[in-house]
């Protein structure tokens, strides 16, 4: 009976955390620290419900970038990019997974468009 209310506590301690949505203090605390996996299996599992928040597409397209997800982190920034076009920061994660990708013309386009 333990077990089972154990199991149930857990549960709903869980599904509260997943409908309040993703952690992003924690996640810039993580980013900070240098944690880049860490913060990357904390937002993964809201990436289908970010409801186009740029600064999570932004936090989550670095994290993606730094654990070796370059195609994934291009997406993300390309994401974080359409919610808020004059983003510097995700102009720049862009160019920044353009080149992880070999993609140098990318790359060159997105410096080339923050140094303007």
């Amino acid at each position: 009976m333990r077990a089972l209310f154990a199991g149930l506590s857990w549960f709903a301690a869980a599904a509260g955390a997943a409908a309040s949505g993703p952690d992003l203090e924690r996640a810039r605390e993580l980013r900070s620290a240098g944690d880049y996996a860490a913060v990357y299996e904390l937002l993964r599992p809201f990436d289908a419900t970010a409801q186009a928040d740029a600064e999570f597409y932004l936090l989550l397209g670095e994290a993606a970038l730094r654990t070796q997800r370059a195609e994934q982190a291009k997406a993300l920034f390309e994401r974080s990019l359409a919610a808020a076009p004059a983003s510097l920061a995700a102009r720049l994660g862009l160019g920044r997974a353009y080149l992880a990708l070999g993609d140098y013309a990318g790359a060159k386009l997105a410096f080339e468009t923050v140094l303007r």
